[in-house]
């Protein structure tokens, strides 16, 4: 019903800055001379602060016959919080505050028509979101102790985990007038297209080499076709200074196979009949009411596989209040076994510039790079 919770930080900080060699010390208007500087300084500065916390979570069950509707869950979260800094003479001012916060929650059950046209009972969680918060300053101005209220309402519409509606509001304490208003929209989906069947890849030869190690050992001498394989035959662990066999080499590609994830071996393409690809797209529209400011933005992410090892995104941000795109970025990468390939390429109003780079996926450190690094994505990850 009620959880208590409390800590205490503590640290101190040393620095020392030492400062040798000479110092230009100015006479007069034109004239000057160095003197010569070998000095130190220390400083230590320690820092101690405490705070509890408070938070309590109640339920409530509403029973409801309205069309399909039938339960209504509210969650009602209660959280309070107190921090304190005491005062360290020549280190530290004392300051404290308090923090306070609700959170709603609301869960539906609803009737749904199954494949047989038969009703049965669904759940839909996180319906509706809204959050409010504050603090308390009991040390600031009459006019500054209380923040500003946050409120923050998210609402779900569908079944589709992918769609959502949020609105931020910010709030005078004194005044309980809206001080700025913020909409965001967000729209994400995923699927791949069916581009038919797609005949095998033909069969290519292997290495000569490879094939010896693997099917010597086992070939009949009659079926050997290389004029050599029966010298290649007798190469055995005793005569080899290393101990090597044949099959060791199918044995190495087995134990670096055997540390790749799934995301590695699966073929997200099928073969080349499908392309799959991910779409994430934003919208935010955010009106202040003291300075009557509007923005309004717009972004857009797709990523596509178009075949197994080779990856597509692109990127795109929009300002809509100016009609005009903001930032465009092209990005083509290909898994190599345990390297990764990336070409980048971003077009801005201002800017326009490439990155590419070759790294080593379990050590991303280990890399090649041309152009401009700091504007690719994370080592493995997404924009």
């Amino acid at each position: 019903f009620l959880n208590l919770s409390g800590g205490e930080s503590a640290s101190q900080a040393w620095s020392r800055t030492d400062s040798t060699g000479r110092r230009w010390v100015q006479d007069s208007d034109t004239t000057g001379h160095y003197d010569d500087v070998d000095s130190f300084a220390e400083k230590t500065t320690p820092s101690v602060s405490f705070n509890a916390n408070a938070n309590s979570t109640l339920y409530g069950l509403f029973p409801v016959n309205l069309g399909k509707l039938r339960t209504i869950r509210h969650t009602l979260r209660l959280s309070t919080g107190w921090s304190v800094r005491p005062a360290l003479p020549g280190h530290q001012l004392h300051a404290s505050s308090f923090s306070f916060g609700v959170g709603n929650r609301f869960d539906v059950k609803y009737l749904s028509a199954g494949e047989d046209s038969t009703l049965s009972e669904k759940k839909l969680d996180g319906l509706v979101d809204w959050d409010l918060g504050t603090s308390y300053n009991p040390r600031a101005e009459p006019d500054n102790q209380w923040s500003d209220i946050t409120s923050r309402l998210a609402v779900r519409p569908g079944q589709a985990r992918y769609l959502q509606l949020k609105v931020s509001n910010r709030i005078d304490p004194r005044k309980l007038a809206l001080k700025s208003t913020s909409f965001d929209y967000g729209l994400s989906f995923a699927g791949r297209l069916d581009v038919g069947e797609v005949a095998p890849p033909a069969e290519t030869a292997r290495n000569r080499s490879i094939e010896r190690l693997g099917a010597l050992e086992t070939a009949e001498p009659d079926s050997v076709l290389d004029p050599d394989a029966e010298l290649l035959a007798e190469f055995d662990a005793e005569q080899d200074p290393y101990g090597r066999r044949p099959e060791d080499s199918e044995n190495v590609y087995r134990r670096f196979n055997s540390g790749r994830t799934a995301r590695d071996t699966e073929d997200p393409t099928e073969g080349g009949r499908y392309i799959p690809f991910n779409v994430n797209t934003n919208m935010r529209f955010s009106y202040v009411n003291e300075t009557a400011k509007k923005t309004a933005t717009a972004n857009f992410n797709v990523t596509t596989n178009l075949t197994r090892n080779w990856e597509f995104r692109y990127q795109a941000s929009f300002d809509l209040a100016e009609n005009a795109i903001v930032r465009q970025q092209y990005s083509l990468n290909r898994d190599l076994h345990f390297w990764r390939l990336e070409f980048t390429r971003t077009v801005s109003a201002v800017d326009s510039s490439f990155g590419f780079r070759l790294y080593l996926r379990a050590i991303p450190d280990l890399k090649f790079t041309r152009g401009r690094d700091n504007y690719m994505t994370a080592p493995g990850g997404f924009f």
